[in-house]
């Protein structure tokens, strides 16, 4: 099953995901979220992403949002991508474990460095 990348271009973490998956030549289908038009808080994205962020991936039953774990994701979890791209990815999830629940972590460190700083 092909990736799938919920993303709007004028999002620079939806940018840096689609970047990186054509840089690394991951096969994805990109589909848009039109941020201007609000799709992100349609029922059928929150079920995506409950904090109605984009960009979300959907890589068969798996599903992951927040940016930094998506990139540590893809750079794991896709053959032929350069371990130079995140070195330390390997130190969080070895090749051997099974990543989600570590990946499910990031993601929600990752909400609270970008959305709590502030407090």
């Amino acid at each position: 099953m092909r990736l799938k990348v919920y993303a709007d271009r004028m999002s620079e973490p939806s940018r840096a995901v689609v970047i990186f998956c054509k840089i690394n030549g991951i096969d994805f289908e990109e589909i848009k979220v039109d941020l201007a038009k609000r799709q992100q808080y349609s029922p059928e994205f929150k079920e995506l992403n409950p904090m109605s962020k984009v960009p979300v991936i959907v890589d068969g039953k798996f599903k992951l949002f927040e940016s930094h774990a998506i990139l540590i994701y893809l750079a794991c979890a896709f053959p032929g991508v350069a371990d130079h791209w995140y070195v330390i990815a390997h130190q969080f999830i070895p090749n051997h474990v099974p990543c989600y629940m570590k990946l499910l972590k990031i993601c929600v460190i990752s909400w609270m460095q970008d959305n709590m700083s502030m407090i």
